[in-house]
């Protein structure tokens, strides 16, 4: 099998103002030419034939300008997401700070009793270290299997087990080291359960999932697995998605621009790495749930997140492009990483040259090249790229993309 390639290296913003172009000169009139996708995933297949299908649905903006199934799944076909259930439950723990019921600082031994140790490190672990997982407990436990083990339980069992040792055997601090993993999560939905005073698939569903019309996504029977236990589908994922641009645009979702802002912002404050799964790209961070691809080092506002499940579940969101993603699958993620690697690429590629038609007038000539032209050195239109000035990069964009828009089927 050929290896699938980067198409183009992530640029660096200069400023996290660069992430908020009006959809109307982030767009242009021109439609991204995605008929690679079909190419792509067709011959991976082929070359995979014990991988059942894929399912994938794309948008921008407000519009949904791919969705497409291959094999035998559509884009309504319901899986296990695995550790893409992070995300979601990550926004039901921001829709509960919305409502003023917790913080990211609220420290877990408010609610859990087993956690107040007399100043020692469980009395400091807060929820935004849970979801960031920097919390210093364990990241996995046989626990968290006991899907018979309700969240308040486990939580006082996790306690009693205590936080991780460092490499000198002193128990780990809380925010002082990143280690991937599900217990800490699942301390969280319990104490999500105290504060909001209603089991957690109850506050996923009230607060997330009903309002979404997200009716494919839920836990199985027995104790939810916070960090990796929904089932969902690929259109249910896209509409949680298009939720995040609408709430950051004030125009509805499920949450405050300030918590969708706090959702994609850096939550891992430089700890430490211990353990990062290998899928991940180097450079990331974490938010709350969720990966942090590219991301401003002084704002801490991200550009491009993601969410990853071991079964190739992935789902993006590029705020520079105004573009989300979800790729659905029920295999292995180390074998689709690449593929979905060189397609979320691929499309941004495809609406960086859409984007070159800056007049709205249909094709890429003259008039586009006087308006890039006339923004060199700024952050306003012509920034295609999408590296937070307008420059070269930009020039040479528009450039490859002269002539009639393409028009592809």
């Amino acid at each position: 099998m050929t290896p699938h390639t980067i198409r183009r290296p992530f640029a660096k913003l200069a400023s996290a103002m660069a992430i908020a172009l009006p959809a109307s000169l982030a767009s242009g009139s021109c439609r991204p030419d995605l008929s690679f996708i079909a190419t792509e995933v067709e011959a991976f297949l082929a070359e995979n034939p014990f991988v059942p299908g894929i399912a994938i649905i794309i948008g921008r903006d407000d519009e949904v300008i791919y969705e497409r199934g291959f094999g035998d799944t559509t884009t309504t076909s319901v899986m296990p997401i695995a550790s893409a259930t992070k995300w979601i439950t990550g926004a039901a723990l921001m829709s509960l700070v919305d409502e003023g019921l917790v913080s990211l600082d609220t420290r877990v031994a408010e609610f859990i009793p087993a956690f107040d140790d007399d100043d020692g490190p469980l009395s400091r672990i807060t929820l935004g270290h849970c979801f960031a997982h920097t919390s210093g407990l364990p990241a996995q436990s046989a626990a968290l299997n006991d899907r018979n083990l309700p969240l308040q339980d486990f939580a006082v069992v996790t306690a009693i087990a205590g936080p991780r040792l460092d490499l000198t055997g002193a128990p780990v601090e809380p925010g002082a080291e990143f280690h991937y993993g599900g217990v800490s999560m699942q301390v969280a939905g319990a104490v999500m359960e105290l504060a909001a005073g209603e089991p957690f698939q109850a506050i996923l569903a009230s607060r997330i999932t009903d309002p979404l019309g997200m009716s494919s996504t839920f836990f199985p029977l027995g104790s939810p697995r916070v960090a990796g236990g929904l089932n969902s589908n690929a259109a249910d994922y896209a509409a949680f998605l298009q939720s995040l641009f609408d709430g950051a645009a004030g125009a509805g979702g499920v949450l405050s621009a300030e918590a969708i802002d706090t959702l994609l912002e850096d939550q891992a404050h430089g700890a430490i790495r211990r353990f990062v799964p290998p899928s991940v790209p180097t450079g990331f961070s974490h938010g709350v749930g969720v990966w942090l691809d590219l991301f401003d080092e002084e704002s801490g506002a991200s550009v491009e997140a993601t969410s990853v499940g071991a079964y190739g579940a992935n789902a993006w969101l590029d705020r520079s492009r105004g573009l989300y993603g979800m790729f659905i699958v029920f295999s292995n993620n180390g074998l689709v990483t690449p593929l979905v690697r060189d397609l979320q690429r691929g499309v941004a590629d495809a609406v960086d040259v859409s984007r070159a038609d800056l007049s709205g007038d249909g094709a890429v000539g003259a008039g586009d090249l006087a308006i890039l032209l006339g923004a060199w050195g700024t952050q306003g239109p012509g920034d295609l790229a999408g590296n937070g000035v307008v420059g070269s990069a930009d020039l040479a964009i528009l450039l490859g993309a002269w002539g009639p828009c393409p028009n592809p089927d």
